[in-house]
């Protein structure tokens, strides 16, 4: 079925990479890339709703939406990270906080209880659209899970970290996430499995702060109108297609 409609439409885009490379090698079809983004008129939601109130720390990350997810998405090395950190030094309970808005489910609740976090990290429950985007721009860094297995996995809220303008932390290798971030310069990647290099890098985010300034150059593609203008370039190259196509079986 999957074969049947991609070779069958006009023209096919994709938003993941990874996707797009798959249907030219499997499928045989040059699907063309059209990402998605961060529209600047969001700004007015995020400037008019207000963050929840936060304690200071030294170091406040912040994860907006669901932490787990299918394909092994789980905050259980994130997490366990932290509690080595607090085990080797306890002043980091007071350096360091990782504010978690959205829902959390039993699990994640009985993994922050059973590494003592609760000192570390703080639950604000469900908030607006407006209010996460309002929260996220309060952030030293802004964090995301992936999976470790999901190559094209890109959560639609790395777009919403860009409009945020604040560092990445995300814990991606070899998927979408880790590479828009790297080819953006918007923050670090870690492996999401690796507890040491995540302490690695909180460490150092302690140690030498976690300043990072964003080139707008390199997320002009990522920004509206810069998308739309994509995808209308994809529409008139599948018009031009299907009206050369209609040529040729009329004058055959």
């Amino acid at each position: 079925l999957e074969r049947a409609v991609v070779r069958s439409a006009d023209r096919t885009i994709f938003v993941e990479r990874p996707v797009g490379e798959d249907f030219r090698e499997r499928l045989g079809v040059d699907a063309g890339y059209v990402p998605n983004g961060w529209d600047p008129d969001l700004e007015r939601d995020a400037a008019s709703a207000g963050p929840p109130a936060l304690e200071t720390r030294e170091l406040t990350l912040v994860h907006t939406g669901k932490l787990s997810g299918d394909w092994g998405r789980h905050p259980g090395h994130l997490f366990d990270a932290l509690r080595r950190m607090c085990a080797e030094d306890p002043v980091v309970a007071q350096r360091l906080q990782l504010v978690l808005a959205g829902r959390l489910d039993h699990e994640e609740e009985r993994l922050i209880q059973r590494a003592g976090l609760e000192d570390v990290v703080r639950h604000v429950g469900m908030l607006s659209r407006a209010q996460a985007m309002a929260l996220q721009r309060t952030a030293d860094v802004l964090v995301l899970v992936t999976s470790p297995t999901l190559v094209w996995e890109l959560p639609g809220k790395v777009f919403e970290y860009f409009g945020a303008r604040r560092p990445i932390l995300a814990l991606a290798q070899g998927n979408e996430t880790a590479r828009l971030i790297e080819e953006t310069g918007t923050g670090w990647t870690v492996p999401p499995e690796d507890v040491e290099a995540i302490m690695a890098r909180l460490k150092a985010m302690l140690a030498g702060g976690a300043t990072l300034e964003y080139d707008d150059a390199r997320l002009e593609p990522y920004v509206f109108p810069a998308p739309a203008e994509a995808l209308q370039a994809e529409i008139e190259r599948a018009i031009a297609l299907r009206a050369s196509q209609t040529g040729r079986r009329a004058t055959a």
